[in-house]
């Protein structure tokens, strides 16, 4: 279900040029789980977005979206676990770092992975889990983390 529901219009609008960037049509719109909304942006590009915008939001269509370990921060990126590998995932305006300090992983959240210009993002919306984990599992991650960079290394793009 898209917020179509409550704004019926809304893709039917015609934005002033430059109005919306791409990623604020993604917090507008709930389409983690269908690729019917981007199908129409794209095909009607009812925010006039250019052909580079328009293929930013056709690369949403490969977004993963799930439960996520948020494991640990490296410099150029957060390494988050799930979905059979590891994710090297930056924020957009500031660093995952800033939301979530060292001290506080690792920490379970579900969110959208999403490619954004040769990187992966998540879709700023991060629900966590109130979990906490004791040394045991913390081990398994580890273990986890070493064996899946050795078989698959970090993802860096999607």
């Amino acid at each position: 279900m898209t917020n179509t529901r409550w704004f019926p219009d809304f893709l039917k609008r015609r934005a002033p040029r430059r109005s919306i960037p791409p990623l604020l049509c993604w917090y507008g719109i709930n389409f983690r789980e269908s690729n019917e909304v981007i199908n129409r942006v794209l095909s009607e590009n009812p925010f006039c977005f250019t052909e580079r915008e328009l293929a930013l939001v056709a690369s949403w269509r490969r977004r993963i979206f799930g439960d996520f370990l948020i494991y640990k921060h490296l410099k150029k990126y957060t390494v988050f676990i799930g979905q059979g590998g590891l994710y090297g995932v930056v924020g957009l305006a500031s660093p995952i770092a800033d939301i979530f300090p060292s001290f506080a992983l690792p920490r379970y959240a579900k969110t959208a992975l999403l490619p954004f210009e040769g990187k992966i993002t998540y879709d700023s919306l991060l629900f966590t889990y109130n979990i906490t984990f004791g040394s045991g599992a913390k081990r398994g991650f580890n273990e986890e983390y070493r064996e899946l960079k050795n078989k698959t290394g970090v993802i860096m793009t999607l």
